[in-house]
């Protein structure tokens, strides 16, 4: 009998079963694929406290933060502790972080307001077109996730006391008072307690009422090729219209006006719930995106109006060397309806962890250490 089973091997999974292997637990994680090929690794890579609204969120954005810089030492992976520029080309915008930056950004936070001259110092990849300046924020840290992944995953496989099952379907749980057996299509496991965590695919394991399913969300993202000479862009950067995405900035007074103005300048931006970010790993490639669809069956094809949309408002806000792409594809997660994580016991000795939205790369480790003092006893 194992003391934890983990299902799903993808971030949140990850940072289950490496805290469970250094408590010194017995751990068996199944993934159904032959590694992760959902949210986890088609994401930007970045750990964003600044998108955090305070409390719980914010604090295990930090959290996490540290623990992805101590994992990037121990795996051998590349981090960027770069920050983030949030980029102001409208007055309205740099009003609004004006604002943020005045009332709600306190430690943890750490922003300082820039002016055009000093944000294009820092930041060559902004179009300096219409700028009036940026919030840059020093907490974010960017890691590359699909190597990220491979690298946690490598590390994890170094504890005797953990044992990795891939393309292992699970089909169902039985529970009972004392332990809980995963069924699955290579087998049958035991364990003390077990830990789910399966993405948007939460369905295939537990119903769950209307009022409590996540939403699904299905978005969209492009990368660049290599950009020539060694092009760096610094840090990560969003716009304007991430103040309308993040829900640290919801209580801004000076966003009525952004969004007023967005939505008779560019309508399809918010229907399609798109916001500009960029971020360059340590390949040189240039990821851009995204657009949000919320719906319980999202399309599988990539609508390329959209991407246009998203390139579009793209080349209005940055200033890339080159612009050609070299991938696109689509994401989908599941978003919980109340907080930024649906963290439910649907059964004894057995816990969902779903409903991160565009969170996990961001909160997944705290998550897991404080479900550990919660439920594990030492």
């Amino acid at each position: 009998m194992y003391d934890l089973i983990v299902i799903g091997g993808g971030i949140a999974g990850l940072a289950f079963a490496l805290k469970g292997a250094e408590e010194g637990k017995e751990v068996l994680i199944l993934e159904k694929n032959t590694a992760p090929t959902d949210a986890s690794i088609r994401n930007f890579g970045m750990v964003l406290p600044l998108g955090m609204p305070k409390g719980s969120a914010l604090n295990r954005a930090i959290r996490s933060r540290d623990i992805w810089l101590n994992y990037a030492k121990q795996a051998n992976f590349w981090i960027n502790p770069c920050g983030m520029i949030m980029a102001a080309h409208h007055d309205d915008e740099m009003d609004a972080m004006e604002e943020f930056h005045h009332t709600v950004s306190l430690p943890p936070h750490q922003t300082r307001l820039l002016n055009a001259d000093q944000t294009k110092a820092m930041s060559p990849g902004i179009n300096a077109r219409g700028l009036r300046g940026a919030l840059f924020s020093k907490n974010e840290v960017l890691i590359n996730p699909q190597q990220a992944l491979t690298k946690l995953t490598q590390h994890l496989s170094t504890f005797d006391n953990v044992r990795m099952q891939y393309q292992t379907l699970v089909t169902h749980i039985e529970s009972s008072d004392s332990n809980a057996k995963v069924i699955t299509n290579q087998g049958n496991h035991t364990g003390q307690q077990v830990v789910c965590c399966p993405g948007h695919q939460f369905a295939s394991l537990f119903q769950l009422n209307e009022e409590v399913a996540p939403s699904i969300c299905k978005l969209q993202m492009l990368r660049t090729l290599k950009q020539k000479q060694n092009w760096a862009l610094g840090p990560m950067i969003s716009t304007g219209l991430s103040m309308l995405h993040y829900p640290a900035f919801e209580n801004i007074s000076a966003l009525d006006s952004v969004k007023k103005r967005v939505e008779q300048t560019h309508p399809e931006l918010i229907q399609n719930g798109i916001h500009i970010l960029a971020a360059q790993h340590q390949t040189g490639e240039i990821t851009l995106g995204d657009s949000h669809e919320y719906g319980k069956e999202p399309s599988p094809f990539i609508n390329q109006h959209i991407n246009k949309l998203i390139l579009d408002y793209a080349k209005q806000v940055l200033s890339l060397p080159d612009w050609e792409l070299k991938e696109q594809w689509i994401g989908i997660y599941s978003k919980a309806k109340s907080s930024h994580v649906l963290w439910e016991q649907p059964e004894d000795n057995v816990f969902l962890i779903t409903g991160l939205g565009g969170t996990g790369m961001s909160t997944s480790f705290a998550i897991a250490e404080e479900w550990f003092q919660a439920h594990v006893s030492h």
